[in-house]
């Protein structure tokens, strides 16, 4: 009968760390391969906004072009990266950075203003997105030294009086991991609804997708799991997931930033901007954080465009 026990213990034992490693298996293929949205898709929701046909001509009107990315020496694929200007007397640019399963076509939602006020403009497909190469995901890894090589490139092209880089969601954590290459190449930044602690982030959309949450969480399941999936990731990536985390990175950023979020942020909640300002707000007396109340994840530019337009246009000093 002792013997009958054990094995009970030992089936039960046994099946829950392959259901934990079964999570950890999805957790880590939804990290690193997330599903992305198709250009058809992304182009279509561009008509939403009453300002499509300046989107429409700058998509026509731009100069595609691919980089090789340099991010590492035993990586080799090609950065899709599009170029835009209106007039060659053009003596500001912006650089695009789009969140994850979008591509550089979404970020001409930011456009508008940066036209009006004569700035290049240059939009890309970060790796794994798009036409851009590379398999994986890594949230900065290895984006942040393709947005050097994407940055160095232009720059390298025509002298400008004003750089400005805005990110939005996993791109602005890429812009702010950028500026800890500490390159100087950018003197504004504009990051939109960014997360802060990677780790925090997947743990909280673990939690959301277990069955029997509550029992989840008080054996712990979802760090198990979390731990497994960090293993998974190294594997893959051959990176620590943990080093994605930002707080070390942004501590000695000088530049003005200036983040949004969503106060109604189910996805990243706007206590990430709200730590990100807190870490970096000594640093320049022009760092500014703005909540906007009726914007979930990824919504304040299209449901608050005009204000939206006015806050970049303070923030820029245009």
């Amino acid at each position: 009968m002792f013997i009958f026990f054990l094995k009970i213990i030992a089936i039960i034992v046994l099946s829950w760390i392959f259901i934990i490693l079964i999570f950890a298996c999805y957790t880590t293929w939804y990290l690193l391969f997330y599903k992305k949205k198709s250009r058809k898709f992304l182009y279509h929701e561009l008509k939403q906004f009453e300002d499509f046909a300046i989107f429409e001509k700058i998509i026509k009107n731009s100069s595609p072009k691919y980089l090789k990315s340099n991010s590492s020496r035993f990586l080799n694929y090609k950065l899709f990266t599009s170029f835009y200007s209106a007039s060659d007397e053009n003596d500001k640019i912006v650089f695009l950075s789009h969140g994850i399963s979008k591509q550089g076509i979404n970020m001409l939602r930011f456009s508008k203003f940066f036209i009006e006020h004569n700035y290049d403009l240059v939009y890309f497909d970060h790796r794994a997105h798009g036409n851009s190469g590379a398999k994986t995901i890594t949230y900065g890894l290895y984006e942040k030294h393709d947005l050097e090589t994407i940055i160095n490139y232009y720059l390298s092209q025509k002298k400008y009086s004003k750089k400005v880089l805005l990110g939005e969601s996993m791109g602005a954590v890429i812009s702010l991991s950028y500026q800890s290459l500490a390159l100087n190449q950018i003197d504004y930044l504009i990051a939109d609804c960014p997360f802060v602690e990677f780790d925090k982030m997947v743990l909280r959309n673990i939690q959301k997708r277990l069955p029997f949450k509550f029992l989840y969480q008080k054996l712990s399941c979802d760090r198990l799991i979390f731990l497994f999936s960090r293993c998974l990731f190294f594997l893959f990536t051959k990176k620590n997931i943990l080093a994605i985390n930002l707080p070390d990175k942004i501590k000695n950023i000088k530049i003005p930033v200036l983040l949004i979020h969503g106060a109604s942020d189910n996805f990243i909640p706007n206590f990430d901007s709200k730590k990100i300002y807190s870490i970096i707000s000594k640093n320049n007396t022009k760092n500014k954080i703005v909540l906007f109340e009726n914007s979930n994840h990824a919504e304040s530019i299209l449901k608050n465009y005009q204000q939206y337009y006015q806050l970049l246009e303070e923030f820029l000093d245009e």
